[in-house]
């Protein structure tokens, strides 16, 4: 896995998809967050133990493949 998938935003703290792989993670995450979503109603909180772990792995997804690094941006500033 080589390559950023992941693009910093230009102010503040956060990324956005800058690849194929990125999008198809951000879906992949987005659909199975809704799917979580809809075993609320059955288990109630108990579908956190599901949808926790999910965005905890995509969030270290993008601090590894982001370029230039997760961190505060005030500007374009690299």
């Amino acid at each position: 896995m080589t390559g950023y998938w992941f693009r910093a935003k230009r102010f503040g703290w956060g990324v956005s998809p800058a690849s194929w792989q990125g999008w198809v993670a951000t879906l992949v995450v987005a659909t199975l967050s809704v799917a979580i979503a809809f075993l609320a109603k059955r288990f109630g909180t108990a579908f956190l133990a599901l949808l926790i772990p999910v965005l905890a792995i995509y969030v270290m997804l993008c601090v590894n493949k982001t370029e230039g690094g997760m961190r505060w941006r005030w500007s374009g500033e690299n």
